[in-house]
């Protein structure tokens, strides 16, 4: 585990010893540029500017994220890259989280100076923390490390927000639509308020079916969700189009138009 607190005192003293070594070092090659260019005043240290800070050898790119609001019961992906400035075996950094909201792996075997990694969110219980990616060296020291805030909520969600069909010969998807409530409240019947099939674009994608899943129990919530089956009109499967899901859902009732896109065939 990483002890964040002892960061920033590490990070001054190191940051102190680069400008003392800097310095010396200026120093010590003060008189043989002024013996070759007739004084010593030529260097960026002697006119006081200050030092370019030397880049990350290791860093992620984004390495912060705005804050993200996460629902009780949902769980979202994203992605971000880890990049070396000069190549290296990235094979040997593990990726550590900071919290059991939080987990990440790389997508496939980094290469010498890249490596692609899924960032993984689940809305555990309630709360508001910084999440954070470490990415830990062969000798656990940390390399990089990326940041986002979140908060965890009870609150109506969908689940994926948009959806990217996958090439199939029908292309069928699926959407969840969840809330988590107090365990002593009283639960709805169900969360979809108001499914208009007439309101879908038929001509792109075609409502198969929707159901209530069974509930999950926590220590402190009832998590409710229903499911949604679609799949791509015969007559629209040749091209790619982009078109919307309209639900009506949760407690209060939450109207969402969910963006789905479908690559072509």
């Amino acid at each position: 585990m990483v002890d964040r607190k002892k960061r920033p005192l590490a990070s001054i003293l190191c940051f102190a010893g680069s400008i003392l070594l800097g310095s010396a070092l200026a120093a010590g090659c003060g008189g043989d540029s002024g013996a070759a260019g007739g004084g010593a005043g030529g260097g960026a240290a002697a006119q006081g500017q200050p030092a370019k800070p030397a880049a990350k050898s290791i860093r992620f790119e984004p390495a912060t994220r705005d804050e993200l609001k996460l629902a009780v019961g949902e769980t979202l992906t994203e992605r971000v890259v880890l990049l070396a400035e000069a190549p290296r075996d990235l094979r040997d950094v593990t990726l550590l989280a900071s919290c059991e909201c939080l987990a990440a792996r790389f997508v496939e075997p980094p290469r010498a100076t890249r490596g692609e990694v899924e960032v993984t969110w689940f809305g555990v219980t309630r709360e508001s923390v910084d999440g954070v990616i470490f990415a830990e060296g062969p000798k656990h020291e940390t390399l990089a490390e990326f940041l986002r805030p979140v908060t965890i909520e009870r609150r109506a969600f969908v689940q994926p927000r948009e959806v990217q069909i996958e090439k199939s010969a029908e292309g069928r998807f699926e959407i969840v639509v969840g809330q988590a409530f107090a365990r002593d409240a009283k639960l709805p019947d169900s969360l979809i308020q108001e499914l208009d099939a007439s309101k879908l674009d038929e001509t792109k994608i075609v409502l198969l079916d929707f159901d209530d899943v069974d509930p999950d129990h926590t220590d402190e919530d009832v998590i409710l969700r229903s499911r949604l089956s679609f799949m791509v009109a015969e007559e629209a499967r040749a091209k790619p189009f982009e078109t919307e899901v309209p639900i009506e859902f949760g407690v209060p009732p939450e109207r969402r138009n969910v963006k789905v896109r479908w690559p072509g065939r």
